[in-house]
């Protein structure tokens, strides 16, 4: 009891004499500070001007003879520089301004770093917002080196990140504190607005309005904007409609759960300038009209018009289109008003476009009238009467295309790579299929439309134009057809008219779609129905025309403001012409050889008994040991998905054959072909003895001695396989060599190769120079990347070549034997003809290559796949051992993940007692949060079944010696994966809906909350939406195991969710 009042007795000490600064504020002159507690001042000095005291204790103060410095609590100065104006410290560092430029100070007043700017912001995460002498801004740290910049603005950091400016283009961008982009793995990462983050989520403003985005860069609103939004605070936030302008409240899913009343002077002044919009649009036109120069004084011209050109230009230069010389005599077009006034601006384009008389003068008639006037007009026949309309229309609608359509392969289905010939029917002058024909190498493009656009259409080596009438009269026959954006043109009568002539199995509809509660397209709508009686559709009405004219829906994908629609004919007819499948594929990459004659030197005496391509390689799949030959791992990447392999040749020498055909007699894959190379002569010899089997086709090849581990989601050979499709198109006689980089003791033992200096695509690049083991000095002298310090650009091992490699090798094999030179016939020597000629790339693959060639190398290659390998898919966790024996001591779970042979991924989490402010963290009080002892584990593997089969398993203590398995609480369910990858609602309504129709078929037990598996699945959902469409698991298997209590106040859904999504990442 003693002791306990003694305790009471310090803390009353210490509360007193705690430091006054910390209980101030700023009187009401602002000429001194005043104690909280005494409300008296701390000191007895009187200023001009103080602002409030900042850690460390230090005030900025002007005193009364205007110089600027900082005081402690005593009213001292704590230095004897002296300033224009001084600033509050921020992370022990302090802005301040002389006459002419800026910088920062430590607490003891000495610059803190040596340059001068013309403004300087705070120090947040060790990062400040500067300006320099040309209005450019940076990012600096505490030594004042440059982090990010130069940028027209640059803001503070707040939650790791920071919004800024580009010079180039204007937009706003989020940045990390590396000054890299925050949102890199988004397709959207530039902005007209963009906030700081605000609790995880940030305020953006596209063309379209304002949205909220995650630290992602993903929309939470699924589409929806707003013309005004507030941060979410409380998980609820203050928006503004666009369609009525009334305000609401919003939850994190978009709901509305309030609406505020009207503003009634609001709507009146809403309503007014709804009445006065189209001014702006006929000055716009106005201005538009050649007759009027706006630049030109033209004292001929009548009064009338001179009056009229002056109240044009006085209107422009509200706009920002024109600015007035100080003389107020001249104008002067400025850097917005060039998008205008340049006849090549597609903007320019878009305006007069939209601005037609024609489209102006459907919105004038009275509705009678306009009923009677469509009746008789084809809207698109009058347009062809006039090629420079013609011109103008196609002009815009392809602007738009080749925007709207930009790396739309990416989520198109796989029946169109499946099919031998697409059409693209209305598809202007192309721009759908020429972004097709960057991955479609094989199949026939043809581009339908009318013959006035046709005419306009240029030349592309893949893609066949031809004039045909969507109404009546020849279609060429296809397996799969599209109809991008020419559906909505028309009224319903005539839809149905197209879509019974298709003559196809597949069509492709992409349109947009009304969604009552994301966007009515109203005024499009209304505009396209004066037109030509057409308008937007929502998803019933597109299907009921679908079902109407025999076509049922496959697949629903969203993409760039549009939905993607596969639809399958019902009671399709297929009929096939024979085609000679070799000859449609010449010009695909499908095989590579794989030269493995060599005689293997440096690794005698192993290599006289075994190939180093049969050498022993150990593996752990978490559940099991394999030992597994250097070969299966190289087959095991080329015919991995997506590679798109069909053939593999082994150039062998003669005492290799019997080996070989023993080991392939019952391999999987029967592709598989050798070739013999009689005698070791070289590496470029040995690819000459595969002319034949290559028959003129680009060939992959790869170093049978070289394993690769990929650091990303795509193997090595992927990496530079998707590299040439996306960039070669001449495939005859272009090659792609892959490039890794390499340090200044490995150059003797590889490849060298020089870039341009300019290399902006690290995919894809021209290779400059390139040179076969280098000495130490010509590496250095000539090689050392321009890209990389202290690195070296280095052959991959991996490179995909055209059939005129042989060609070269034979040129080559020439040249040796007529200078009567004993030496190897080496492949590199021919590749850098090609590259003498312009037809050798590089693409630098992002990984790692294992060599085998030599003892050491094969010692680190062996330990890589053995043990650092197996850590990746395992997370490095303490706690781990204790939960993964207990999964294999309960038979259930050790049954779950025998099914599947893919590798389990482990990760864990703890709970967490809310200490201190947990329920309040948005008053701005502090918060203290304690992590516990106890943790929740997932484990999650990739599955072959088309589900997610879920158990939980709840313990009081995870001890597999002393644990009972019949107290344990366990959970099972098991739900369809389809449910995670249908968009067509939220996913919290596909679960309500899933689980509502599985009442009456699943037994719950009474202690089992119906939506446990809602965590999880969540997580799931998010990570397969942020990977490649291709790529997306079949199913799932994920056990948890947790001693964490449930609704007991410690965060047990957290644990869980962030349990998963760390061994969910590890694989997703």
């Amino acid at each position: 009891m003693l002791f306990n009042r003694f305790q009471q007795l310090n803390l009353v000490k210490n509360i007193i004499h705690r430091k006054k600064w910390t209980h101030s504020r700023v009187s009401s002159c602002g000429t001194y500070h005043i104690c909280l507690n005494t409300q008296q001042p701390l000191y007895h000095y009187r200023f001009k001007n103080v602002l409030p005291f900042h850690s460390p204790g230090l005030a900025p103060v002007i005193d009364q003879t205007e110089e600027a410095y900082h005081i402690d609590e005593h009213g001292e100065s704590v230095y004897s520089q002296r300033f224009h104006r001084t600033f509050g410290f921020y992370e022990d560092l302090a802005a301040v301004q002389n006459l002419d430029y800026w910088h920062h100070i430590t607490i003891q007043g000495s610059p803190a770093y040596k340059s001068v700017w013309q403004w300087c912001g705070n120090f947040q995460s060790h990062r400040c917002p500067v300006r320099d002498f040309d209005l450019k801004y940076y990012h600096i740290d505490p030594n004042g080196r440059i982090i990010s910049g130069p940028h027209s603005y640059a803001g503070d950091f707040r939650e790791g990140s920071a919004v800024v400016r580009s010079i180039v283009d204007g937009l706003f961008r989020a940045i990390d504190e590396n000054g890299d982009l925050l949102h890199s793995s988004s397709k959207k990462t530039s902005f007209f607005d963009l906030d700081v983050y605000h609790k995880g989520l940030a305020r953006v403003r596209d063309e379209n309005g304002w949205f909220f985005i995650n630290r992602a860069g993903v929309d939470i609103g699924q589409g929806r904007r707003y013309r005004q939004i507030e941060n979410f605070y409380n998980g609820q936030a203050l928006v503004q409609l666009f369609h009525d302008g009334s305000r609401c409240i919003i939850d994190e899913q978009h709901h509305i759960l309030a609406r505020l009343h009207n503003c009634h002077d609001e709507n009146r002044a809403d309503i007014e300038q709804i009445s006065k919009n189209y001014w702006s649009s006929f000055a716009l036109k106005i201005g538009l009209d050649q007759k009027i120069n706006l630049l030109e004084e033209n004292h001929q011209s009548s009064n009338h018009d001179y009056n009229l050109r002056e109240q044009i230009r006085r209107v422009w230069n509200e706009f920002g289109f024109l600015e007035l010389s100080p003389n107020n005599k001249t104008y002067t077009i400025t850097d917005r008003g060039r998008l205008l006034f340049d006849s090549d601006s597609i903007i320019r384009d878009r305006a007069l476009y939209w601005l037609l008389d024609r489209h102006i003068s459907a919105w004038l008639p009275t509705f009678n009238f306009q009923k009677q006037h469509i009746s008789k007009i084809d809207f698109f026949s009058q347009i062809s009467k006039t090629p420079d309309l013609v011109a103008l229309t196609q002009r815009v609608l392809n602007s738009y295309a080749d925007h709207d359509w930009h790396d739309i392969t990416s989520v198109l289905p796989n029946e169109l790579f499946q099919s031998s010939t697409i059409v693209d029917l209305g598809g202007g002058i192309g721009a759908l299929l020429r972004e097709l024909s960057k991955h479609c190498f094989n199949q026939r493009l043809i581009c339908i439309d009318r013959p006035e656009v046709i005419h306009l259409a240029s030349y592309h080596p893949q893609i066949e134009f031809l004039s045909a009438d969507l109404f009546s009269g020849f279609l060429p026959s296809a397996d799969f057809y599209f109809l991008s954006r020419v559906l909505h043109d028309w009224p319903d009568e005539k839809i149905k008219i197209i879509l019974n002539r298709i003559p196809s199995k597949y069509l492709c509809i992409i349109e947009r779609e009304v969604d009552l509660n994301i966007n009515q397209h109203a005024l499009l709508s209304l505009h396209m129905f004066l037109l030509h009686d057409a308008k937007e559709r929502t998803r019933q009405e597109w299907n009921n025309l679908f079902s109407a004219t025999g076509w049922s829906v496959q697949s629903y994908t969203p993409f760039s403001g549009h939905i993607i629609t596969l639809l399958k004919k019902d009671n399709y007819i297929e009929h096939k012409l024979p085609l000679s499948i070799n000859a449609c594929r010449k010009n695909s990459v499908r095989k590579v050889v794989l030269p493995i004659a060599g005689l293997g030197l440096r690794m005698r005496p192993q290599s006289v008994i075994l190939p180093k391509v049969f050498l022993p390689i150990v593996q752990s799949n978490s559940l099991t040991w394999q030992c597994r030959p250097v070969v299966d791992l190289l087959l095991e990447q080329v015919f991995t998905k997506g590679t798109d392999i069909e053939q593999v040749l082994f150039v062998i020498a003669p005492e290799q054959l019997d080996l070989f055909q023993s080991y392939f007699s019952s391999y999987p894959h029967k592709n598989i072909d050798y070739i013999l190379q009689q005698s070791p002569k070289g590496f470029g010899h040995a690819i000459l003895q595969a002319e034949s089997y290559i028959d003129n086709e680009p060939f992959v090849v790869m170093l049978s001695d070289h394993l690769y581990q990929s650091n990303n989601n795509q193997s090595c050979l992927q990496q530079l396989l998707n590299a040439y499709r996306q960039n070669i198109s001449n495939q005859s006689i272009m090659g792609l060599t892959g490039i890794m980089t390499c340090t200044l003791e490995e150059v003797s033992e590889t490849g060298l190769l020089q870039s341009n200096i300019n290399m902006k695509d690290k995919q894809f690049f021209e290779i400059t120079d390139m040179i076969e083991k280098p000495s130490i000095e010509i590496a250095l002298n000539h090689f050392q990347s321009r890209i990389f310090n202290n690195r070296f650009l280095c052959q991959a091992g991996i490179d995909i070549l055209p059939s005129t490699i042989f060609y070269q090798l034979r040129q080559y094999e020439q040249k040796l034997k007529e200078e009567n030179t004993i030496s190897e016939l080496g492949l590199r020597e021919a590749m850098n003809n090609l590259r003498q000629n312009g037809q050798l790339h590089g693409c630098l693959l992002d990984g790692e290559r294992y060599d085998i060639g030599n003892p050491k190398e094969y010692y680190r290659t062996f330990h890589a796949f053995a043990f650092e390998k197996k850590n990746q898919l395992l997370q490095q966790n303490s706690s781990i051992s204790k939960a993964w024996p207990l999964v294999q001591h309960i038979d259930k779970l050790r049954k779950l993940f025998s099914l599947s042979k893919k590798p389990v991924y482990s990760a864990s989490a703890p709970g967490r007692l809310d200490v201190m402010g947990g329920f309040a963290d948005y008053s701005g009080s502090h918060v203290l949060q304690y992590p516990i002892s106890q943790r929740t584990h997932a484990f999650v593997q990739v599955s072959d079944i088309n589900t997610v089969h879920m158990i939980s398993i709840q313990t009081d203590r995870i001890d597999v010696d002393s644990i009972n398995e019949n107290k344990l609480i366990i959970w099972e369910r098991e739900i369809p994966m389809n449910i995670l990858l249908d968009h067509s609602h939220t996913l919290r309504k596909r679960l309500e809906t899933w689980y509502k129709q599985q009442q009456h078929n699943t037994l719950f037990s009474s202690d089992e909350p119906i939506n446990w598996p809602n965590y999880i699945l969540g997580i799931l959902s998010q990570l397969i939406d942020k990977i490649d469409k291709t790529s997306i698991p079949i199913g799932f298997n994920v056990i948890i195991i947790s001693d964490v209590p449930c609704n007991k106040g410690v965060a047990s859904s957290a644990a869980l969710e962030v349990a998963v999504a760390r061994a969910g990442n590890s694989k997703v």
